[in-house]
């Protein structure tokens, strides 16, 4: 059924069978430059994102992209010639334009037992500053906003696996590409793109559990390296999706220390009121670990009397909690929280429409309604309003996503004006942003593919004052980039072989996890000890047998886990081993084509190697085969 309310569709027939049916179906679900910004005499990347919507995988494709005159097809790019119905496939092509405009290029795709496949897409073409290659990124040439723009930040690029995802969505290619995050480079161009659109600072996310820190690549690696760092502030928005039981008093009095020793003295952290400003995720998880809100209310008063003893004027807390009722606000400020607010602010156009798909129209018409509302519950808190980036998560969630969909600058620009309003008739000093790059999400406005500045573009003419504004520049404007992690070849086995490298995969609830003499070791310390894989796309079809190499100091059956386009991991998209626990390096082998919901196309894979706590493991390679 059609996901917007008002669509219409026709059935003609329907068949429930346990495999896709029918000859193959190319359907061209998006066309047109990845760059963002299209400069004359350049070569732009042209992709096509292609599906195959029937039952059987076409074969011998052939894909011919037509340009208009004054353009030029250059050489390489890459084609597919072969689309599985579970597995869309992006190809890429390479062209140059000699003068600025729109340009027109059309697209032909061919199948056997398919009919004939065409799109066309305009692509806009402009000139480049005047700008000379230099040595460096031009500095950046602040904006002043009216109010203090606070933008959150989703440090999660820190590897081409975790780009893979995003790779077959091709709108959403940010303009620094496929980039290495920890970079300081890249860090300047997003703050200079950032300041030079009103923006103050980042809310950066932060992850602590119990002293284990991750993410914080782009913080202590990029930015705290990047040369303008200091024209864009940051603080800490403390993701702590942590599980029960993690924060204590001896916890929180090591959280309080690490912020005061390493990020609250800095001149580039954010203060409110003089004091650094801490964004807190999930109060609940705080008070529901320490038994109540009376045990939470002293660790907040601790950290204030941590950070006066350290010759700080004491600490600005603010809950992301805008959606609680009055009471749970009440019960906030009691704790020692002085603001609130969310990372998003959706929910009421989702409760309206009844639906988890539905347009951003939705939610710039539901805002204002959000932040009154917000407003009224406040119970003496001050709410700083939330202004969405949207939500399409498809990259994460496949076909569980809630999808935002119609989302333009237009539209974000209409959010941001009447946010603007909203501030200055309410007297608001400071407006949240939705994330600047959470690109699995949907929520984006860094420079990218579709819309190139458009989203900081509306921005800055919502917040700042009409002056001179800077040019957008690009890398290539000035001889800069590309930024992209080098290929990544797809691969299925992982053999730990160098010190060190866990060859991307995470992991959780392991202790001493170590990658040393050539074996991934670790001790299991709960009941479930997990191992994530690194991305992969892999045809179920094709590769049908776990092959497993490992030891165990105790018998136990681990379990691998997968999740494909169509469904999330389960205990359902699972199968379990046997393992002896002698100590002894053996190889297991699995019939995954013998499970079931072993088919499609595996997007995830996560490997349990003991279910029980205290027991040491070791592996020497794992494959997928």
């Amino acid at each position: 059924m059609p996901k917007q309310a008002g669509g219409t569709v026709r059935i003609k027939s329907v068949e429930i069978a346990d495999e896709p049916r029918g000859e193959p179906e190319l359907e061209l679900e998006f066309l047109g430059s990845t760059a963002g910004v299209n400069r004359v005499g350049r070569p732009v990347e042209v992709s096509a994102l292609v599906r195959n919507l029937g039952g059987r995988t076409a074969e011998n494709t052939v894909a011919a992209l037509r340009v208009p005159t004054g353009v030029r097809l250059l050489p390489g790019g890459r084609q597919a010639e072969r689309i599985s119905p579970w597995l869309p496939q992006t190809m890429t092509w390479q062209i140059e334009a000699s003068q600025p405009g729109p340009a027109t290029v059309e697209l032909q795709l061919q199948t056997v037992g398919a009919p004939l496949a065409k799109c066309g897409a305009t692509i806009e073409f402009t000139s480049a500053p005047p700008l000379s290659a230099t040595d460096y990124i031009p500095p950046p040439q602040p904006v002043q906003a009216n109010v203090d723009l606070g933008v959150f930040y989703f440090p999660g690029w820190s590897s081409p696996s975790r780009w893979r995802p995003i790779l077959d969505f091709p709108k959403r290619k940010p303009v620094l590409g496929w980039y290495d995050e920890s970079n300081p480079e890249c860090a300047d161009w997003q703050i200079k793109w950032a300041v030079e659109h009103g923006v103050t600072f980042f809310m950066v996310d932060w992850y602590w559990v119990r002293g284990q820190r991750h993410l914080e690549h782009w913080l202590h690696e990029a930015y705290a390296n990047a040369r303008f760092r200091s024209q864009l502030k940051w603080c800490v928005m403390w993701a702590n999706h942590n599980p029960p039981k993690t924060h204590s008093l001896e916890d929180w009095r090591n959280v309080t220390q690490y912020w005061i020793d390493h990020y609250f003295k800095t001149p580039e952290y954010y203060r409110i009121d003089g004091r650094p400003a801490v964004f807190i995720w999930a109060p609940r998880n705080i008070r529901n670990d320490l038994g109540g809100g009376e045990q939470a209310a002293e660790l907040y008063a601790l950290s204030q009397q941590m950070a006066r003893d350290a010759g700080l004027p004491g600490i600005y807390f603010a809950a992301m909690s805008s959606h609680e009722s009055a009471a749970a606000c009440e019960q906030l400020k009691t704790e020692g929280y002085e603001a609130f607010t969310s990372y998003h602010g959706f929910e009421l156009a989702e409760r309206r429409t009844g639906s988890k798909y539905f347009g951003f129209d939705k939610v710039v018409e539901t805002a204002g309604e959000v932040w009154q509302q917000a407003d009224e519950r406040a119970s003496g808190l001050e709410y700083i309003p939330i202004v969405d980036t949207g939500w399409a998560s498809e990259p994460w969630h496949r076909s569980e996503a809630r999808v935002i969909s119609g989302r333009t600058p237009e539209l974000f620009g209409r959010l941001c004006r009447q946010a603007a309003e909203y501030a200055a008739r309410e007297g608001k000093e400071i407006v949240a942003v939705g994330p600047w790059n959470e690109w699995g999400e949907g929520s984006y406005i860094e420079p990218y593919a579709e819309y190139g500045f458009g989203d900081l573009n509306q921005m800055r003419e919502a917040f700042c004052a009409p002056g001179d504004w800077p040019p957008n520049v690009i890398p290539s404007d000035v001889g800069r980039g590309p930024y992209d992690f080098p290929p990544q070849p797809a691969t299925t086995r992982w053999t730990f072989d160098k010190d060190g490298d866990l060859e991307g995969w995470t992991h959780n609830s392991v202790a001493r996890v170590r990658v040393s003499d050539g074996l991934l070791q670790g001790e299991s310390a709960g009941s479930g000890p997990i191992l994530q894989a690194p991305s992969v796309m892999i045809e179920a079809d094709r590769l049908r047998t776990l092959v497993v190499r490992m030891r165990s100091d105790a018998d136990d059956r681990p379990q691998l886990f997968w999740g494909t386009t169509m469904a999330g991991q389960s205990e359902a998209n699972s199968a379990r081993f046997a393992v002896t626990g002698d100590g002894q390096l053996r190889e297991y082998v699995v019939d995954l084509g013998g499970v079931r919901s072993w088919r499609g196309v595996i997007t995830s894979l996560r490997f349990d190697p003991v279910n029980k706590p205290g027991v040491q493991f070791a592996i020497d390679s794992i494959e997928v085969r």
